[in-house]
């Protein structure tokens, strides 16, 4: 089979730097693009060199994607089994050859022993982990995993809300929930329901296994990626005016001509000190500078209002055409306005003090929540598929988040 280098895959080079065994790599690719065939490729070629198949781990999110690798394997290598060797066959086939030999040399007899090869999903790899150490996982070997875990949230939420009224701090922040979802009692069963859903992606920021809390740590810990999204978007618009210096001046130019003809208490003076687009350097500075050009429904103001800086009559003329004129230069690219609605729509980079206490009042709640839901799978002998993972990373994971003693022995 002759290969047409024109049909090869633009990436074809980096495709083939993953069968270098002895180095890492993390692929990302869209569906379609032939990330599961990589895979099969280099498990193929470490089977070429290892000393059992069992030190290949090969990981999948679901037994559907688990069997279609496995029958891949199987199918390059009963074709490679079954015909001659030829100088242009496959590049799977050729690495298939590799792992047969190693495979007759170490008696392995994987066509007839298919078991042998360790692909699983990463759940089933979690449940392992978790029963090497069932103690500090706070599993025991009794438990089965369910892939219908949703009865168990509804029934973990119902409890924590049946202690309405009992012991503090649980029963003010219950109330608190409670106040803030319209008294609705179905409805805050819902939300605790969603949550314990989602545990382990809240579950790093709100440390629920610990005895005291710091909440400023915490609070600085959930409001980081909303200041992170912030400074992001503010240096991705400050460096689309870079892009343009001279049409960012014009900008500067004309608000400062405006904040000088407005009232000293207009909000428009929170921008009397820019004289360079760098100076804009937090989200109410951009807002005001939004509020400045754009109409509420976030397109380009089609007039100047009164208000502004440009008053109406003859003196007004010149400097109203000059604000048209900045805006039709930034309207010839539709990235300004889209990046000013960006910003504009921006969540607040930090909690209000309101925010903050019902914050903490979850806290209280989940970590009931969490307690109830691990004693309703001790009574029902199951486990969600979030409690497997939390449960192998608190065995390969220490409280500081380092990789444990135990990581290695099970590695």
């Amino acid at each position: 089979m002759k290969t047409d280098i024109a049909s090869l895959p633009v990436d074809e080079s980096d495709r083939a730097r993953t069968l270098e065994t002895s180095q890492s790599f993390l692929v990302q690719a869209p569906a379609g693009s032939g990330k599961t065939e990589l895979l099969t490729r280099r498990l193929l070629k470490l089977l070429a060199e290892v000393d059992e198949p069992e030190q290949i781990l090969a990981i999948t999110f679901t037994l559907a994607a688990t069997a279609e690798m496995r029958e891949r394997v199987l199918s390059a290598l009963q074709k490679a089994r079954d015909t001659a060797e030829t100088s242009d066959e496959a590049p799977d086939i050729k690495l298939a050859r590799g792992a047969l030999k190693n495979d007759d040399r170490r008696g392995w007899n994987l066509l007839q022993q298919p078991e042998r090869l360790n692909i699983q999903t990463i759940d089933a790899v979690c449940l392992a982990i978790a029963h090497e150490t069932p103690l500090l996982s706070r599993l025991g070997g009794s438990l089965s995993p369910t892939d219908k875990p949703q009865p168990l949230y509804t029934l973990a939420a119902r409890r924590t809300l049946a202690r309405l009224g009992s012991e503090e701090p649980l029963s003010s922040a219950l109330g608190a929930l409670l106040q803030l979802r319209g008294t609705s009692l179905p409805d805050c069963q819902k939300l605790i329901a969603e949550m314990l859903d989602k545990r382990d992606q809240w579950g790093r920021v709100l440390p629920l296994g610990q005895a005291t809390l710091d909440w400023p740590v915490v609070r600085g810990a959930l409001e980081a990626p909303l200041r992170r999204t912030h400074e992001q978007a503010i240096h991705k618009v400050q460096s689309l005016f870079a892009g343009d210096t001279g049409l960012a001046q014009e900008l500067v130019d004309v608000l400062s001509h405006a904040c000088a003809n407005v009232d000293p208490d207009s909000d428009l003076m929170a921008l009397n000190h820019v004289t360079d687009i760098q100076h804009l350097t937090n989200h109410a500075q951009w807002s005001c500078l939004c509020d400045f050009l754009l109409t509420q429904k976030g397109e380009w103001r089609a007039n100047v209002p009164t208000g502004i800086g440009y008053p109406t009559g003859r003196e007004g003329t010149a400097p109203r055409a000059r604000f048209k004129e900045l805006l039709a230069r930034l309207d010839a690219n539709p990235d300004f306005l889209a990046m000013l609605c960006e910003l504009r729509a921006l969540p607040p980079q930090e909690y209000s003090e309101e925010e903050s206490q019902m914050l903490q009042h979850m806290l209280v709640i989940l970590r009931y929540a969490v307690a109830e839901l691990r004693l309703v799978f001790a009574e029902r002998a199951v486990v969600d598929f979030v409690e497997l993972g939390l449960a192998a990373r608190q065995v390969l994971r220490t409280d500081e988040g380092e990789s444990s003693e135990l990581a290695d022995v099970i590695a």
